[in-house]
Formats: C-alpha cells, structure tokens, sequence
C-alpha cells in the first residue's frame, strides 16, 4: 500500500472511531495496522524493529511513520492528538501467549526465549517482552512475534544484556 493510500485509509478508520484491541491501535487493512504512540517513541519503535527484523527476529513488518499532521488533512470528524504519530506495521494474526493454552504455552515459551536470545545477540535488551502480553503465535506460520518493542534498549552494557539474559532463561526454561 503507498504511503499516499495508507494515510487516506487511516484518515477514514480514524473517521470512523473503528479500533483494534483498543490500545490505540486502528485497523488499516485485515494485514495492516496504525499504532499511535508519540513520535520520539514511533520513531524507536519504528527503527529497533526494521533492524531487528533484518537480523531474523520475528517481529511485525514496520511500513512507515505518519505524523498527526499528515493525518488531520484526511479526517473529517475529530483529528487526532496533535502531539501523536501513528507506526504503520504488519498485522500478527493469531493469539498473545497469556491466552494460550499449557501445553501450546510451553510451545511459545521456547520460541519466546529463542527470540530474546536473537536480540541480546544484537546488544538490544527487550524489555518488557518476557510479559505474557507482547508475544504472538501466528498460526499460519506457527512463529512467535515479538510486539510492542518502544521500550527495547540498544546501548546496553554486557552485564546488563547477560543480566537480562539470565532472567530470560530462568522464566523461560
């Protein structure tokens, strides 16, 4: 979807008051999503995740930034908080790790820790991703993604990324 495109359809779901999960994120398309979080936070979110994407963790696709500017020329109703950018990414299909059952838990436990051995490699710790809340087992590809990434930290000591990894792999195994 063009970037053009993806601004007029925010605009119009925006318009709408249509949401996703209610966490301020709106539903773009079936496979596209416009989480709105402030910009410094958007733009964090929005680069830790195309590198770490290009690095083989599985986290959601990041499309693109766009600013409540851009959007209030495309709603018609009430804009958006002027102070908000909107993260355009891929829609994970499937269920977050806390609802899933034990057995398929376990599963993604595995796959969690697999995935936060990844990032720490890189010297990124994701904090926050040990919650049961900021996973996704996809079932069609049946790969855990990572989500909600704004409060991963990139300059990390090695004691604070071994630390973390600890923690990890204590909760996780």
């Amino acid at each position: 979807m063009r970037r053009k495109s993806l601004i007029s359809s925010l605009g119009k779901v925006f318009d709408q008051g249509d949401t996703y999960q209610k966490h301020n994120i709106y539903s773009i398309t079936d496979q596209i999503v416009a989480k709105q979080e402030n910009p410094d936070r958007c733009l964090h979110e929005y680069k830790i995740g195309k590198f770490v994407l290009e690095n083989g963790v599985f986290v959601p696709k990041m499309y693109d930034i766009i600013t409540s500017e851009e959007l209030r020329k495309h709603c018609k109703g009430s804009a958006p908080y002027k102070y908000h950018n909107f993260l355009v990414m891929q829609k994970i299909p499937g269920e977050i790790r806390m609802g899933l059952c034990m057995e398929e838990r376990k599963i993604a436990d595995r796959k969690l820790l697999e995935e936060i051995e990844k990032i720490l490699d890189l010297g990124i710790i994701p904090r926050d991703s040990i919650t049961s809340t900021n996973s996704i087992l996809n079932p069609y590809d049946d790969e855990l993604y990572l989500i909600d990434l704004e409060s991963w930290t990139e300059e990390s000591s090695r004691r604070e990324i071994e630390e973390f990894r600890g923690i990890a792999r204590s909760r996780l195994s």
